[in-house]
């Protein structure tokens, strides 16, 4: 499996904030796995945080891909061999790479992290997300048992007015 990282995942801020702990555990998760081969990121927007992200692996780790600029990318995305663009919070990026998969006509799956759906920005991001061209295989994963049981409430909720639409 070949992921792109789609943001820096906060990986510069204090080591002792939430966020960056929990994303520092899933880039080391991701970097130490079996079945994920290759991890791309753009160096630039790693710029910041580069040293911390290179402290999450081993100094002979090959799976780490560093992309210097946005035409580096551009041509990885047409090849087609990215499997899951992996967003640090589903709000910041995620409705866009789903639309950029769409226009593009790209078969790779968007995943978006997320801690708290507490705030009125992450409502407004799942209706975006509901109503963009989702696929079965995005993701979002959320570390919060309460996150998870609201969104099955909503889904559940937002299924059932689909249905009354089309009858």
């Amino acid at each position: 499996m070949k992921i792109f990282l789609s943001d820096d995942f906060s990986l510069g801020v204090s080591e002792y904030f939430g966020r960056a702990i929990a994303n520092r555990r899933l880039i080391h998760s991701i970097l130490m796995s079996d079945v994920i081969t290759e991890v791309y990121c753009l160096a630039p927007q790693f710029a910041k945080s580069l040293g911390e992200l290179k402290k999450l692996i081993s100094v002979g780790d090959k799976k780490l891909i560093l992309l210097n600029n946005s035409h580096e990318l551009s041509q990885i995305l047409k090849s087609d061999d990215i499997d899951v663009v992996l967003c640090s919070d589903f709000v910041t990026n995620y409705p866009e790479w789903i639309g950029i998969r769409s226009t593009l006509g790209l078969s790779f799956s968007v995943w978006g992290f997320t801690h708290s759906l507490s705030y009125q920005r992450f409502t407004a991001a799942f209706y975006q997300i509901m109503m963009g061209p989702s696929t079965s295989e995005d993701r979002i994963l959320c570390t919060s048992h309460s996150a998870i049981s609201f969104m099955e409430k909503l889904l559940s909720m937002v299924r059932f007015q689909y249905l009354d639409l089309l009858i």
